[in-house]
């Protein structure tokens, strides 16, 4: 594995397999990978995983959190990049934990407050420090001639601004001081917090741009005055850009509906049609499994799209192909 970071990775040639945000859900993820026809993907194994038809895995980002096996899937992810049949790009929740930022949802690594009863915890310090140290290597978005991938927005000017830094945690920094050097605190005024959001590229490319939201609401475990956006509606490329992040089935328990998404099929492409969220919300099966929500009530999916046949896989088994917006 190279030590030197990069923003953009060039995609190599060949059919991919892209999967959404997983989110801590370990078992979700090895059933998937399973339908999709990969072998050997357990790291005790002793054998290299592998695809018969040499498919190869891009993972989009946001492997923790939540679900109950955060070190787990971690384990799991590395273990395939490792083996070189797989590329992972960097999530919003991966990037706070390469950064060591103690979130409401990270207790689980950093150990700040109490977990719920299913989470398992990294095991010792010198767990937490390879988790950390996998998470540092990541980079934000891959492509190639057909086709994008990011954790959640395409912004070629971000992508541009960070050509020349060489590790996500300290350009994060970097970028912070000299936003609140220019508007103040991140925390001190919304339009402050809106602006630390779109003037950071590395915020953009991993949660994407924000607006001022209509009237201030509550979501994620606190009040918030700034909203999601949908930025695919602008995005105008002539190559498909797949993304995550952004949770397409709409919790009942975690307020995660932000409207974004118009009404229609999961499958639908979005904006012109050259735009893809593959996250179906795995994330929110943690809260459901709290309440006592029956296996088959459950609403979050883990899914991954195959490329370029345009294919959803879903890992309760249900297959389904692309939709244009217009269909």
């Amino acid at each position: 594995m190279s030590t030197q970071w990069s923003a953009l990775v060039e995609l190599s040639p060949g059919s991919i397999d892209l999967i959404g945000d997983v989110h801590g859900e370990l078992l979700p993820l090895i059933e998937l990978l399973r339908l999709l026809g990969y072998v050997h993907i357990d790291p005790a194994d002793g054998q290299s995983p592998s695809h018969p038809q040499q498919r190869r895995l891009l993972f989009l980002g946001d492997y923790i959190d939540r679900g109950p096996d955060s070190p787990g899937v971690v384990r799991l992810v590395q273990h395939l990049v490792d083996s070189g049949i797989a590329l992972a790009l960097m999530g919003n929740h991966d990037l706070n934990a390469a950064e060591g930022r103690r979130k409401r949802e990270n207790a689980w690594l950093f150990g700040h407050k109490p977990l719920h009863a299913a989470e398992r915890a990294v095991a010792n310090q010198g767990e937490r420090d390879r988790i950390i140290a996998f998470l540092r290597t990541l980079p934000l978005a891959a492509a190639r001639a057909d086709l994008r991938a990011v954790h959640a927005c395409w912004d070629d000017a971000s992508i541009a601004a960070l050509a020349t830094c060489g590790d996500p945690v300290l350009g994060i920094e970097g970028f912070r001081q000299v936003l609140s050097l220019r508007h103040g605190d991140e925390d001190s005024t919304p339009i402050a917090a809106l602006l630390h959001q779109n003037e950071n590229p590395l915020k953009v490319i991993t949660s994407g741009p924000e607006m001022a939201a209509p009237a201030p609401f509550f979501a994620g475990g606190r009040m918030r005055s700034e909203a999601r956006r949908a930025w695919w509606n602008d995005y105008d490329a002539n190559i498909m850009v797949v993304f995550g992040h952004y949770w397409r089935i709409p919790s009942p328990t975690l307020q995660k509906n932000d409207g974004l998404f118009p009404a229609g099929p999961l499958n639908a492409t979005l904006g012109s049609g050259n735009a893809m969220c593959i996250d179906y919300s795995v994330g929110s099966r943690a809260s459901e499994r709290l309440i006592c929500t029956p296996p088959d009530k459950i609403t979050g999916r883990l899914a991954a799209l195959r490329w370029p046949q345009r294919e959803l896989v879903f890992d309760n088994g249900e297959r389904m192909g692309l939709l244009s917006p217009q269909s």
